[in-house]
């Protein structure tokens, strides 16, 4: 069994103020910004690894990207706060950008991201463990799987992705019309219409 990481909480507490320098230091030297994983490179040959193992390592690599997230999220408060720029965070895209300024020179309030809340909370990166993070991950497979499925029954039925379930049943019934073989339909294709029913119009138990 794969040993857990080794957790130094108090040299993070420690060496906050200088992580947070550093990464901004970085991020204006890049106007283009990173990607995450690329950025999390980088601040491992700067040294800066808090958790022992390898990226590839789904725990250290959770670990990594929490507490990246949580500098990231700090940053961005505190360069609102001094009015100096604003930070795009996310996992394709991580980049300054300029602060959206309101007439008389007041800052937009931004709404509340609960997705700062999540990194800003430590204890979210404490209580994570191996278990977790692997669930996390074949949770997240099974999402894209079923995005593309529903992706590939609305080709079928020849439906954007923002039709609503009016949409999909009445064009349901224009397909079985069209397609049953007891209307002289083709057989392969009125099978296509109901596997991708089984998709868009699942059984109610």
């Amino acid at each position: 069994m794969t040993a857990e990481p080794h957790q130094p909480w108090l040299d993070l507490e420690h060496d906050l103020e200088v992580l947070l320098e550093l990464l901004w230091a970085i991020l204006e030297k890049h106007p283009a910004g990173f990607k995450e994983y690329d950025l999390l490179k980088r601040l491992e040959l700067e040294g800066l690894v808090y958790f022992e193992g390898s990226l590839d390592d789904e725990l250290v690599l959770f670990r990594q990207h929490f507490l990246l997230f949580h500098l990231l999220y700090l940053l961005r408060d505190r360069l609102r706060q001094d009015g100096v720029s604003d930070l795009h965070i996310h996992c394709l895209s991580i980049r300054l950008i300029p602060l959206v300024t309101m007439s008389r020179g007041s800052r937009a309030v931004a709404p509340e991201d609960p997705l700062r809340t999540y990194y800003l909370d430590w204890d979210h990166c404490r209580g994570t463990n191996r278990q977790d993070v692997i669930d996390m991950i074949r949770g997240f497979h099974q999402q894209v799987a079923t995005r593309s499925s529903r992706d590939e029954a609305l080709r079928v039925f020849g439906l954007t992705p923002h039709a609503g379930p009016g949409a999909v049943k009445q064009r349901f019934r224009e397909l079985v019309r069209t397609h049953h073989p007891d209307f002289g339909g083709d057989r392969a294709r009125f099978h296509q219409v109901m596997v991708a029913a089984r998709v868009l119009l699942p059984i109610k138990r």
